[in-house]
């Protein structure tokens, strides 16, 4: 059993609080409101590959394997062994200074405050990205959707919507200039590449900008191409598919483009109703009204 609990302490310290470590610098650099959509998708996942998918979005995909096949197992069990009375206690953590439980812990939480301070010292695209989109998501919250106000063009112009559009505006533009001198997706999964895009194309909507909106909508496309069907969660790509479909229909039928729009509705009505998604189809079905 000895030789067991000096196994397991180690392995625990090396892939639970070193991972640890990686895991707060990780959601200091792109925020919480990220990390809580990730730890949302950990709590639902239906299986170990959709739980690992998750997971390696924080830690990558090696060092995710890691962390739940040795680092997860390895703390349980010391956990367990430490109850049985089989604690391993190494000589070096006297002389290191960390004579007392209270010291030990201080440096714990020490090294995950100093981690989570540098991750948010060195911010990544994908938490300005989420800071944009709270702007946005914040206007259409108090003055509602662009679509519902069409025939009102000055609709957004006031100080309560304004501002918050024009900054989420810039913030996209500066992501995309970084991620053009880049020259490549950094920091940004291809999905929320995608994601950025669509969310663009919405922004630029409620500005009345509806050929920059459109553009919007094909680089997303053009990203989505390219992205092979492995890469995608299950059901994501058609619930994107759906959204592009629908958006695409509201900028149609603006233009009055009516039989383009009904095309659009159509698709993604039954993208939403293969899926199950009854507030899609119900959406889906509320435009159609509209262009028939």
């Amino acid at each position: 059993m000895s030789g067991l609990s000096i196994i397991t302490f180690y392995a625990g310290l090396i892939f639970g609080f070193g991972f640890g470590l990686i895991a707060v610098y990780r959601i200091g650099r792109i925020g919480w409101t990220q990390f809580w959509y990730w730890a949302a998708g950990v709590g639902a996942s239906r299986s170990l590959g959709h739980m690992f998918a998750y997971w390696s979005t924080i830690f990558g995909p090696l060092l995710g394997q890691i962390w739940i096949f040795i680092g997860i197992p390895a703390f349980v069990l010391d956990l367990i062994l430490t109850l049985m009375g089989y604690e391993y206690y190494p000589f070096w953590l006297d002389e290191i200074g960390l004579v007392s439980t209270g010291r030990r812990v201080a440096v714990l939480l020490g090294g995950y405050v100093f981690a989570y301070v540098l991750g948010r010292l060195n911010e990544s695209r994908q938490s300005e990205f989420n800071r944009a989109r709270i702007l946005y998501e914040r206007v259409v919250t108090r003055k509602g959707y662009w679509f519902d106000h069409r025939d009102d063009p000055g609709y957004y112009d006031g100080p309560d919507a304004q501002p918050a559009l024009k900054q989420a505006e810039m913030i996209y533009r500066k992501i995309l200039n970084d991620l053009e001198q880049w020259q490549g997706p950094k920091f940004m999964a291809k999905q929320n590449l995608i994601i950025l895009h669509y969310q663009r194309a919405l922004l630029y909507c409620s500005l009345g900008e509806f050929s920059t909106a459109k553009d919007a909508v094909t680089r997303a496309r053009e990203l989505k191409a390219k992205i092979p069907p492995s890469d995608w969660e299950r059901d994501e790509e058609r619930t994107l598919e759906s959204q592009l479909l629908f958006l695409e229909g509201e900028i149609a039928f603006v233009e009055g483009r009516r039989d383009d729009a009904r095309k659009c509705f159509q698709a993604s009505r039954e993208i939403d109703k293969s899926l199950g998604d009854s507030t899609g189809v119900q959406k889906n079905d509320e435009r159609l009204v509209l262009v028939r």
